[in-house]
């Protein structure tokens, strides 16, 4: 019985440095976790952060472009108007992953409606009967349409919030002063 007693506490904190071990181990492998967690968080934040800024950069780029497409749609000068038609689409070819889809869609659409503007009219212009030329003439007003809708698309589908309304949520003495 004396043996006993005398390993009795030896025994307990032999345990208690088990407990002891186990308990360090499981909080640290939660640490662990939830380090590996926010950094898996921060890192999307970035590339969600990033992603926005091309994608506004790209639709600013690409309202340039339609400005650029509606001054060259009777443009006399074929070199120019290939050339601008030219970079507007590979424009698109390298960006239209970051435009949203209505813009994607119909800037594609527009650079299409800029190269056949010029032999859409020369048909309707020699066509003989009148009905056949109303409806080109209608087509041609059509495309037009298409084509300057692309700018409220552009706007639309990049809505920004106002610089002063994000700063005025988060400064709280923007909300004391204006009392």
């Amino acid at each position: 019985m004396n043996c006993i007693e005398n390993f009795l506490p030896a025994i307990f904190t032999l345990l208690g440095v088990a407990m002891g071990s186990l308990i360090t181990m499981y909080v640290s492998s939660k640490n662990r976790e939830q380090t590996k967690n926010l950094f898996s968080l921060e890192r999307k934040d970035k590339f969600r952060m990033i992603a926005i800024e091309k994608r506004l950069e790209a639709h600013q780029k690409a309202l340039s472009y339609w400005y650029e497409l509606r001054d060259i749609i009777h443009e006399p000068n074929e070199e120019k108007r290939n050339d601008i038609l030219e970079k507007a689409h590979n424009f698109w070819i390298n960006n239209c992953l970051y435009l949203e889809k209505e813009t994607q869609k119909r800037f594609s659409e527009a650079i299409l409606i800029v190269k056949q503007h010029k032999t859409n009219l020369q048909i309707m212009r020699q066509e003989k009967d009148e009905k056949n030329r109303k409806e080109f003439m209608d087509n041609i007003n059509n495309n037009w349409n298409r084509f300057n809708d692309l700018y409220d698309f552009i706007f639309s589908e990049i809505e920004l919030v106002p610089i002063k309304s994000e700063f005025e949520e988060f400064n709280p003495l923007s909300k004391e002063e204006s009392k």
